[in-house]
């Protein structure tokens, strides 16, 4: 091998014309020294590689157990994915022996024909290279026909051993990561000084957290005090929550030794287990927390509409939750157009749609689309609504209800004969995919993205209505109608524009919901109820109210549902705003009026 990088060493300062002569300056040295050792290495690399697959023959044609598992550890750190394309395969029994005569043997894997799929060709595993005949022509076989090298229980044992092994040096952080939570888990003191090793060389803080744990766990089992000791004290360190369960089977057994030095371990254990129960108590609420603040933004997004409309208006609008539903279709809808086509129906009739196979970045981006897409859609709804059925309704709120709770129950059996009657797939955009970990609490990137969405939608409304002249008159209708209507307002006109704004805010809450929850024909029922517990503790009509109750009722409702269940839990916070409603009736904050109605 030092020969071959000798020799190529010297070739690339030949063709690159730069061996210096007697008496050239040391810069010329210098760069006939760097070219030298880069391809020394380069040959080095190579023999590492083409050395491994040698030793993978080697082992494929090894006649014993004894010898093919003494000759599997060399191939540890090899690097080359034709060694681990080969140890899968003879690991699934895919690996097949080649005889070209007596005195060749060639193993292989079956792999298709690039002109042809219906045949098999032959990849052989040292040259990477398909098996022809002695024309040059491919060779094709029928895996019936074929007998695989056989495989025992320990070799397999050896392989996967391997093969995790090796995963812990890929260069990919979520591959590294995987394997280390997967051997961590198997608790092999074997894979010690693996781990040691590696944690030196490790860049991810995540997957160097991991590897500790391990080592640190490993450490626990150990059967000298001082080690157990230190693995506990870097287990509480870490706050290694995932240790949890594997600090109580450990500590049922040391509760059965009478030694001393066990018994100080097992007390210390306890401590730490109990410190780490607390830490995980700790994250769980924060984490629900968060949940209950991502519903919350929902919650907010959808009652803005239903707050201005009912304050204005006078109109208890039921069909609201299936406004929302409208939004989360109409995302559906678009993504299918965009993506990998649609299947619906009209009238009973099946209609397919062929899609325009977007991906990638382009696709992510589209789901900013469906959201003014589904502002639109939702808020041309509410004006049909408004000009068929409300404005007929208006300061008639017992005669609303009933009309909007049957056009609910109608758009509820439109979207069923329209998508039917299971809930339809909604696919997350990639920067909504994954979530960002903070001391353990996981934040999800469509719920954080849903919270900014939300803040956004709320100084846009708040910006609509102080800073704008359809805000100024919103507010004159709905603090005065009649004034209003006397000094010129056309406050039919006023009520269409404050509907359909209504409803294109539930629109965007729905498009908002298909990242957090199924979208089903029912979707508005799951909501409608916390959208109007919002509208009334917070104080109809009122912006403030309306974000201080969204927050209060979205959060509350994710930390009692662990506790006392779903049901219970909305009940619960039901009673507790009718109680509070008899303290304060107006909710928490009171829209100031000239109305002497009011």
């Amino acid at each position: 091998m030092l020969l071959a990088a000798n020799k190529a060493g010297l070739s690339a300062c030949l063709i690159l014309k730069i061996v210096p002569k007697p008496r050239e300056d040391m810069n010329s040295l210098l760069t006939l020294l760097m070219v030298y050792c880069l391809s020394a290495l380069a040959v080095v690399g190579q023999s590492n590689v083409s050395s491994g697959r040698i030793l993978l023959r080697e082992i494929f044609l090894s006649e014993t157990v004894e010898k093919q598992i003494s000759l599997l550890g060399e191939l540890k750190g090899r690097g080359d994915p034709l060694v681990e394309l080969g140890l899968r395969a003879w690991r699934a029994g895919e690996i097949f022996i080649f005889e070209l005569n007596e005195n060749t043997q060639i193993p292989f894997v079956l792999v298709q024909d690039k002109s042809d799929v219906s045949k098999l060709n032959g990849l052989d595993i040292n040259t990477n290279q398909l098996l022809n005949d002695e024309q040059g022509s491919p060779l094709y076989f029928s895996q019936k026909d074929l007998n695989p090298l056989d495989t025992t229980a320990k070799t397999r044992k050896k392989i996967k051993e391997i093969l995790d092994l090796g995963a812990l040096e890929s260069s990919d952080e979520q591959t590294r990561l995987n394997a280390a939570i997967k051997l961590g888990d198997e608790q092999n003191i074997d894979y010690l000084e693996t781990f040691k090793n590696r944690t030196s060389q490790e860049t991810s803080v995540t997957v160097l957290k991991v590897l500790s744990e391990a080592i640190a766990r490993l450490n626990v089992v150990s059967t000298n005090t001082l080690t157990q000791i230190a693995g506990l004290e870097k287990l509480q360190k870490l706050r290694a929550v995932n240790s949890i369960t594997f600090l109580s089977q450990v500590g049922k057994t040391l509760e059965k030794s009478s030694d001393p030095s066990t018994i100080k371990v097992n007390r210390l254990l306890r401590s730490t287990l109990k410190s780490l129960e607390n830490y995980q108590t700790i994250c769980s609420y924060f984490g629900t927390a968060f949940r209950g603040l991502s519903l919350s933004a929902v919650l907010l997004v959808a009652a803005l509409g239903l707050s201005i409309t009912f304050g204005l208006m006078g109109v208890i609008n039921m069909a609201h939750g299936e406004i929302m539903a409208v939004g989360a279709y109409t995302t559906f809808f678009i993504q299918g157009l965009l993506g990998k086509g649609l299947l619906f129906s009209i009238l009973g009739h099946p209609v397919s749609l062929p899609g325009m196979a977007i991906s990638g970045i382009a696709f992510d981006i589209s789901f900013l689309y469906c959201i003014v897409a589904s502002f639109l859609m939702a808020g041309l709804v509410g004006l049909f609504l408004e000009h068929t059925i409300i404005r007929f309704l208006y300061k008639r709120p017992l005669e609303s209800l009933l009309a909007t709770y049957g056009v609910s129950l109608i758009l509820q059996q439109v979207f069923r004969h329209t998508f039917g009657s299971a809930n339809v797939q909604v696919d997350a955009p990639g920067f909504l995919q994954g979530s960002l970990v903070v001391n353990d609490v996981s934040l999800a990137y469509n719920r954080i993205f849903i919270i900014i969405f939300s803040i956004f939608v709320v100084l846009l409304t708040w910006f609509i209505l102080t800073k704008t002249s359809l805000g100024l008159l919103i507010r004159a209708v709905m603090q005065n109608r009649n004034m209003a209507s006397s000094l010129g307002v056309r406050t039919e006109q006023i009520n269409k524009l404050t509907f359909a704004l209504g409803s294109g805010l539930a629109g965007m809450a729905g498009a908002c919901i298909t990242q957090i929850a199924n979208v089903g024909p029912s979707l508005g029922q799951n909501y409608i109820i916390d959208c109007f517990m919002v509208v009334v503790l917070g104080g109809v009509g009122n912006l403030v109210g309306t974000i201080t109750a969204s927050g209060t009722v979205g959060v509350t409702n994710q930390i009692l549902e662990p506790w006392i269940g779903a049901v219970l839990g909305k009940i619960s916070v039901l009673g507790a705003i009718i109680l509070f409603l008899q303290w304060r009736p107006n909710g928490l904050f009171v829209t100031r009026s000239r109305n002497l109605d009011n």
